[in-house]
């Protein structure tokens, strides 16, 4: 049951380990550009949101995108370097009680982030 009080933490805990993600530079750019773009009027009442780190997509409650999720599966850009990418890999991290940004980056990305991080990280 949601409350006013239910936060990203408690619809999403199996994404908690991708919070280490953060320390991986180019990743915490790419979320920090997310959480840095505008909170759509109708959810400015705390309501727990996906943002999205590629800037082309609104936020919208973290409850929708668990029901019905819109993750990449064909060609896109790379939210960490830019670039084509045609097998796309997608990480939820989790930042804060409020919002958890959908990253989805190239093989050679994430190859690199886990190198960088070395813990299990929770793909989606």
């Amino acid at each position: 049951m949601l409350t006013d009080t239910t936060t990203a933490e408690d619809l999403a805990p199996w994404i908690e380990p991708n919070a280490d993600a953060l320390n991986w530079e180019p990743l915490e750019t790419a979320v920090l550009r997310a959480l840095g773009g505008p909170v759509p009027e109708d959810y400015t009442d705390g309501v727990p949101l996906l943002r999205y780190a590629n800037d082309t997509r609104a936020a919208r409650p973290l409850l929708a995108a668990l029901t019905d999720p819109r993750i990449p599966r064909s060609r896109g850009t790379c939210d960490i370097f830019g670039s084509p990418m045609t097998e796309p890999n997608t990480l939820w991290v989790p930042c804060g009680p409020r919002s958890v940004v959908q990253v989805t980056m190239r093989n050679f990305a994430r190859d690199l982030l886990c190198d960088h991080v070395g813990t299990a990280l929770v793909w989606s």
